[in-house]
């Protein structure tokens, strides 16, 4: 079967009877859609037609499309081109504008192919009074022999549609006259008509174009256009058109992204639908170099707030790149790069070591307010906002002038024993800070830690349940940073770290470990008076509609409520931090109206410690988690790359006496997952038993720390430890 020389080459539709009676009825007034719709409920059965047909008929827009008004129109184009062809333009605009203005009604009463024709000659014979005649004259001769032969007529109106006068007047006389007559054409004869056309039109290209630019745009044509194979239509014009624009673009350097950025008048351009004159070509030339120098000030102005934020553009882009956006060819403001940018940004700030103060809190806003929104990546829109409300709400609950302080800045949670704040401040919106009273975040002290200088239980009476039974003791729980913790191997003063380091291990929000990031706040009343103007430590960013896992667990089984997966997430971050705190009140859960469950894990302070027994995994209960692995888990495990995890707890102040115990837990992990083990046949070698010793940890202490091998002697321990546990398994 040959290819079709048109594009949705198609036959001219042919009424049926029922058409043909019900355009009758009609005077033409029908277009197809609504001609089919009224047909169908006669071959239904109805012996009239519908009421409600007929009422949707008598509001119908004189369509175009119909076959007997294409025809009409056709035969109108070719007259009017052969008899008055300098004038043919404006006339036929002019048509175009009686049709748009005269059709479907005139009152109640539809306009027929008659009335609309005389309009349309009285129009003519204004425009060009000489040829009016000639023009009716012809016109009837085409459309009468259109009419006769409307199937053969439909390669001619292909012709006009697709080339237009030009390409139709590369052919003969002859040639024109076999068309208008309805001819029967072979495929040769179509093909070699076709040809005609197709070069008729590649000679006007090549006037349009400067010679090499031409010759570059010509070789990309298909070689079925240049053999008259395929029509050189209208498409393909187009798709040429944009070829021959572009490597003119290169030839004189305008990038294309700048192109983006033209005055409306030039957006044809961009698509392909107008060639460039010299006149267009030098007034492009002229707003190009404006663009590129409005770039280079964008481009500079970001790259000031980079420096003065201590950082510089991310090695995201490659030399390419980095030449347009230098050179101005681009801006780092247009969203494919604002995008990779602000999230590369936002990559480089989490993992800095250094605290957010007042001030670059200010500078990452300026920052990010340089670039559009919409270009803000998830991760960096949440970091921005987290940051400059908790900001914003701190100094709003400070200043008199405000009506509702007591709504915004710190709050204490009222959990735990270390201090722990909510901020609350106004949403922003795009134009204020609305009154919506809204948590940003959450903000842990570090000199407010357990047993660290500025604690605030000092002396006061707490609750505690043990083994069942309240006991009131009397706390004290400030003593100098690092000479005591809550769990061994966790000293005052390393929580706020751990619960940022947490988060920076957590890759690709595996577990769905909440934003977290080191701050330097301005010092607020709520907080336990210091010696400095400041508060350091960790800010996380707020969980909103969660509930603590602990009242569920009164409500309903949790084996049948939580996500399998997500609480074996959970489980390989716990094995990999060796977190010593993990009960129901330290993951949050999130249900959606939808029916999606969430696991969030939260409060990370006691993890990553210099001991090896002080794990407590409160999801070891869980049936879940006495399951296997899934595929995605162990491809997870298996991708941790321990060196990697080593130098970030380093980079981040982490002691060095805690890096053999993460080296000991993820290489258990990483074996005990390979081997077949589940997340609680792991708790139980990992947690320190009511009675006896822990086997980790005296595999662990086996291997000698200090020893120069210990990894090599550790993973000897591991393999005979994991044995045992699969023997015992049989």
């Amino acid at each position: 079967m040959s290819t079709p020389i048109f594009p949705e080459d198609a036959p001219v539709h042919k009424l049926s009877p029922d058409e043909k009676k019900i355009r009758q009825k009609f005077k033409g007034g029908l277009n197809e859609t609504q001609l089919k719709a009224v047909h169908s409920i006669l071959c239904k059965g109805s012996t009239r037609i519908g009421r409600v047909a007929v009422q949707e008929a008598k509001k119908a827009i004189y369509d175009l499309n119909t076959n007997e008004t294409t025809l009409a129109l056709e035969a109108l184009f070719i007259a009017v081109h052969e008899c008055t062809p300098i004038r043919a333009k404006t006339i036929l605009g002019k048509v175009k504008k009686v049709v748009e203005e005269t059709l479907p009604l005139e009152g109640n009463k539809f306009i027929t192919p008659e009335e609309l024709e005389s309009r349309i000659y009285g129009e003519i014979k204004a425009i060009d009074p000489a040829h009016a005649k000639a023009v009716q004259k012809r016109y009837l001769e085409v459309r009468k022999q259109l009419e006769n032969a409307p199937e053969k007529a439909a390669f001619l109106i292909q012709i006009y549609k697709h080339f237009g006068k030009e390409g139709f007047q590369q052919l003969s006389s002859q040639e024109k006259e076999a068309l208008i007559q309805g001819k029967s054409l072979t495929l040769q004869e179509q093909q070699a008509i076709i040809k005609k056309c197709n070069q008729g039109m590649i000679e006007l290209f090549e006037t349009l174009y400067p010679t090499k630019v031409f010759s570059k745009a010509l070789k990309e044509l298909p070689e079925e256009i240049k053999e008259g194979k395929k029509a050189f239509s209208k498409q393909e014009q187009q798709a040429f058109t944009t070829r021959a624009n572009r490597i003119l673009f290169e030839v004189k350097g305008i990038h294309k992204d700048a192109l983006e950025k033209l005055p409306e008048e030039f957006r044809e351009v961009i698509s392909g639908g107008t060639a460039i004159t010299e006149t267009m070509e030098a007034k492009l030339q002229d707003i190009s170099q404006h663009i590129q120098q409005k770039n280079r000030v964008e481009t500079q102005k970001i790259q000031e707030k980079l420096h003065v934020l201590g950082s510089s553009l991310p090695e995201i882009f490659s030399p390419q790149e980095r030449e347009l956006i230098n050179t101005g060819a681009v801006s780092l403001r247009e969203p494919v790069y604002a995008m990779r940018l602000s999230q590369a940004l936002f990559t480089q700030l989490v993992n800095d070591s250094k605290p957010f103060t007042p001030e670059k809190i200010r500078q990452l806003k300026d920052l990010a307010e340089s670039l559009p929104k919409e270009a803000h990546s998830e991760d960096f829109s949440k970091l921005t906002k987290m940051l400059y409300g908790t900001l914003m709400a701190l100094e709003m609950s400070l200043n008199p002038l405000i009506v509702d302080q007591e709504r915004l800045g710190p709050e204490k949670t009222g959990e735990g024993m270390s201090g722990s704040y909510f901020l609350r401040g106004f949403e922003e919106t795009a134009e204020s800070w609305a009154g919506i009273s809204f948590i940003y975040s959450v903000f842990k002290p570090t000199l407010e830690e357990a047993y660290a200088p500025e604690n605030p239980h000092a002396g006061q009476s707490k609750e505690f349940f043990k083994a069942g039974k309240a006991n009131l003791d009397i706390l004290n729980l400030r003593a100098l940073l690092g000479t005591r913790g809550l769990r061994n191997g966790n000293p005052s003063g390393e929580a706020s770290k751990k619960e940022h380091v947490a988060y920076l291990l957590d890759h690709d929000h595996f577990a769905g470990v909440p934003l977290t990031v080191m701050v330097e706040l301005p010092y607020h009343p709520i907080f336990v008076k210091g010696s400095a103007p400041t508060k350091g430590g960790s800010l996380q960013e707020f969980q909103s509609e969660t509930e603590l896992l602990k009242p569920l667990t009164q409500k309903a089984d949790c084996d049948t409520l939580l996500p399998g997966d997500q609480l074996r997430r959970m489980a390989i971050l716990d094995i990999r931090y060796g977190n010593s705190d993990r009960h129901f009140e330290n993951f949050l859960f999130r249900q959606k109206f939808s029916g999606e469950r969430t696991l969030i894990p939260i409060d990370h302070g006691l993890t990553f410690p210099d001991s090896f027994d002080e794990a407590r995994f409160g999801w070891a209960i869980f049936n879940a988690c006495k399951k296997p692995f899934g595929p995605e888990e162990r491809d997870y495990v298996a991708n941790l790359d321990i060196e990697k995890d080593v130098a970030i707890l380093r980079a981040h102040g982490i002691r060095e006496a805690c890096i053999p115990p993460f080296i000991a837990r993820t290489t258990l992990l990483k074996k005990g997952v390979q081997s077949g083990l589940t997340a609680g046949e792991l708790s139980l070698l990992m947690e320190q038993p009511a009675s006896g010793t822990c086997p980790f940890a005296e595999a662990c202490l086996r291997a000698d720390p200090s020893h120069p091998q210990f990894v090599e002697r550790l993973e000897s321990e591991l393999e005979a430890l994991i044995q045992t546990v699969l023997k015992a398994r049989k």
